[in-house]
This record gives C-alpha cells, sequence and structure tokens, in this order.
C-alpha cells in the first residue's frame, strides 16, 4: 500500500516521456507520471527477468479512461505495443529483448534524474 507521502510524490514527480520505435514518434506526452510509470514498468521487468512473461499495462492515477500504454505478447519473441494516447494509435509489433533493452535504459536515465533533482531513490518504491 502506498502512504499518503508517498502517492503526493507519485504525483508531483511529471514530465516528459517520449517513446520512439524505429526512428518515428509512436508516444509523446509532456505531462505524464513518470515516478508512478517508472514503478510499474519497473515491477514489469522484474517479472519478466525472472521469466514471467505477463502483459504489461500502465493505468495512471491522473487518466480514468482506460490503459495508457500496453505491451502484450504475441508469440515467444514478439510483442504488440500499442498505447491509446499513441501517435496515430497505431498497434506496433517488437522483439521482446528490444522492449527490454529500452525499459532498462528509460529506467537507469530516470533514476539518475530522480537523484539529481530530488535526492530519492527508485528503489525506495519498489517492492
Amino acid at each position: 500500500m502506498i502512504d499518503t507521502n508517498n502517492r503526493k510524490l507519485l504525483a508531483d514527480i511529471e514530465g516528459s516521456l517520449n517513446i520512439d520505435i524505429n526512428g518515428n514518434s509512436f508516444f509523446q506526452e509532456d505531462y505524464i507520471l513518470l515516478l508512478e510509470f517508472a514503478i510499474a514498468i519497473s515491477a514489469w521487468l522484474g517479472k519478466i527477468e525472472k521469466g514471467i512473461f505477463q502483459d504489461f499495462v500502465y493505468e495512471t492515477m491522473d487518466y480514468s479512461e482506460g490503459e495508457i500504454i500496453e505491451f502484450n505478447p504475441q508469440n515467444d519473441k514478439t510483442w504488440v505495443v500499442t498505447s491509446i494516447w499513441g501517435k496515430g494509435n497505431i498497434a506496433t509489433n517488437l522483439c521482446i529483448q528490444d522492449i527490454i533493452i529500452a525499459v532498462k535504459d528509460f529506467l537507469a536515465d530516470f533514476q539518475k534524474d530522480i537523484y539529481d533533482k530530488f535526492s530519492i531513490s527508485l528503489k525506495n518504491f519498489i517492492n
């Protein structure tokens, strides 16, 4: 359970999230709850690294009308990436390894940024 102070922090740390796929802009949102997103995607990555291949579904406390970003397995190696806020709402097929690399890069950059700006660690929010 997230306590009141952490819930406020989740809402306070927002910024731009840009997802480019094969050189094309797939998703771009200037005011997304980045800490909330990082926690969700980190939990998903932890399961993937343990061999638990399940969908990634990102919903936010800021938007109650559905999932913002989803990764769903199509087969053993290919996943479908979709977003209701994506450019043109186009589903894109990606190799799971490419998704994992991109997620790890995002988390490393995000961790550095929140430590530099707020002196907090993403690890404090992850079970």
